[in-house]
């Protein structure tokens, strides 16, 4: 019998240590898709932007699904992989092609998405969003004021060359533990939000009105409560979806929680309602993603991990503004420990089952050609 985790509302909220989540560089078959259907967009017909299915789901052009969730991941090498084989070897341990593939992008150097990227996304039979976590090297003040626009530019002229399809792009992923609020340090919050700004501006003057924008807060619940960090947030006009990346691990019953508890996680004064609240409050019109997450394989309870994917389809149903899920597999990342979905044959399992139900399904069979069976 599954032992089921306690509600996150039933838990008393503990006052911890702030942790900072920095983790960026450490870091069967279904009928072929119907036909292309367009969808009104606030930007106009980006693409021939949305399919449906005969049941009736739709993904609008910025790829936001009527149905269900999508399911993605940031699957990381074991031993002597490479990335683009961790994926692949992750899906064949689950039994399915991931909706999603997470890329990380770094620095100014080389225009996205990468050859590799467009072969894996387009692969006949096993198509696939792409998500593009782009960071740049040189300050955020620095692209605001134009210093990256020959990059930026050449990314847009990849983009319209190469990739015409429409794909998730991340800018900073978990800003929050690099902001410098000193003065000119070119690293503000004020200068994210420009950074953000002109990025997409630029992308969309040079004709890649096809990529979905997303800001990626960390979710850590301590950040809502730094002087800056409302100041963060680049404006709905360049934003389509809102991202989080949270983790279950250490101590309950703030870290160590449920699937509601981690994206809702709450701690402090009572002000802050939770980074899924606060979306829903303050951004009712804007989806969720998660777009790293992950459940650690804690010591002292060797069933926690395997009941907390047993439970997360129930709460994730319940959270309706969550439209997709992308996990990240690793062996042991600092501070959130390890997040691989095979580290005991329950977790697996139960991980596995998820993976395979419906709801993280639809999307996928709508929008996505998965004619061929997964490998």
């Amino acid at each position: 019998m599954r032992r089921r985790l306690l509600p996150a509302r039933s838990r008393l909220v503990a006052a911890i240590l702030p942790v900072v989540l920095a983790l960026g560089a450490t870091l069967a078959a279904a009928p072929e898709a119907a036909p292309m259907t367009p969808v009104p967009t606030s930007r106009g017909d980006l693409r021939e932007a949305a399919r449906s299915e005969p049941g009736g789901c739709r993904v609008s052009a910025e790829l936001v699904p009527t149905c269900g969730a999508w399911l993605g991941v940031g699957a990381n090498p074991y031993g002597s992989e490479t990335y683009d084989q961790a994926m692949v070897n992750f899906e064949a341990r689950v039994g399915r092609t991931m909706d999603i593939a997470h890329y990380y992008v770094r620095g100014e150097a080389t225009p996205f998405p990468t050859a590799g990227m467009v072969s894996r996304s387009s692969e006949p039979g096993r198509e696939r969003l792409l998500l593009i976590n782009w960071k740049p090297t040189m300050t955020w003040r620095a692209v605001a004021n134009g210093y990256a626009d020959a990059y930026l530019r050449s990314v847009a002229t990849r983009i319209e060359t190469a990739y015409d399809r429409p794909f998730f792009l991340t800018l900073h992923a978990e800003m929050e533990s690099d902001v410098d609020p000193t003065p000119g340090s070119g690293m503000t919050a004020m200068d994210f939000r420009a950074f953000f700004r002109h990025t997409v501006q630029v992308l969309r003057a040079h004709g890649a009105d096809h990529v979905v924008p997303i800001v990626n807060y960390t979710g850590a619940p301590h950040w809502p409560y730094v002087e800056w960090w409302d100041e963060l947030y680049p404006g709905d006009d360049v934003v389509d979806w809102i991202a989080e990346d949270p983790y279950a691990f250490g101590q309950p019953p703030v870290w160590r929680s449920d699937f509601t508890g981690m994206v809702n996680r709450v701690q402090g004064p009572p002000s802050w309602p939770g980074f899924y609240e606060w979306v829903r409050r303050d951004h009712p019109d804007k989806p969720i993603m998660l777009a790293e997450w992950g459940v650690d394989e804690v010591g002292d309870d060797s069933q926690y991990k395997a009941d907390f994917f047993a439970t997360t389809l129930e709460q994730l149903r319940d959270l309706p503004m969550i439209k997709a899920v992308v996990y990240w597999d690793h062996a042991g990342a600092p501070v959130v420990g390890e997040t691989r979905i095979g580290s005991s044959p329950q977790s697996l399992r139960e991980f596995t089952e998820l993976a395979n139900h419906r709801f993280l399904r639809r999307a996928g069979e709508a929008y996505l050609d998965r004619s061929a069976v997964p490998r």
